[in-house]
């Protein structure tokens, strides 16, 4: 059975309330701050800053080529996708919402809550992912450590 850190379930628990927060304003029930988008602005700093420490601290022994890879660990390549999926939509909804007619029914609060949640849901994503080493970052630092094939040895 797997314990888990505080910051993990902090992370987690982020993300899912700044998942509610973006469909909330994607909705127009958004338009200003109130105290629970306090609490996740609050939460994030010190969720986000040791989650990179960690993934750092990973991805030192690693080659440059492989420390993405290293801080992620064994789910990186679907982490990779997440991270980039979710950054490419945070910049497609900012510039869609702020200067496209598309999205008519959304007042001019819910606008700048929708580009705001998009933003800090990338923070939460990226800090969830590097917050939950246990996925398989011991296979990747192993070979980076040298105990693996590496890419030009022969097979």
């Amino acid at each position: 059975m797997q314990v888990r850190t505080t910051k993990q379930i902090v992370a987690v628990i982020g993300l899912a309330s700044c998942l509610l927060w973006h469909v909330l304003a994607l909705f127009g029930r958004v338009t200003k701050f109130g105290a629970p988008v306090l609490g996740l602005v609050v939460g994030l700093f010190p969720v986000l800053i040791s989650a990179v420490a960690r993934g750092v601290s990973r991805a030192r022994c690693a080659e440059r080529s492989q420390m993405w890879q290293a801080m992620l660990g064994r789910n990186s390549r679907w982490a990779e996708r997440l991270i980039g999926g979710t950054l490419l939509y945070a910049a497609v909804i900012g510039v869609a919402v702020q200067r496209t007619p598309y999205f008519r029914w959304l007042g001019p609060g819910s606008r700048i809550q929708v580009v705001i949640s998009a933003d800090w849901l990338v923070c939460y994503v990226i800090a969830t992912v590097l917050l939950h080493p246990e996925r398989g970052a011991s296979r990747i630092l192993d070979a980076a450590r040298g105990h693996g094939r590496r890419r030009d040895q022969a097979v």
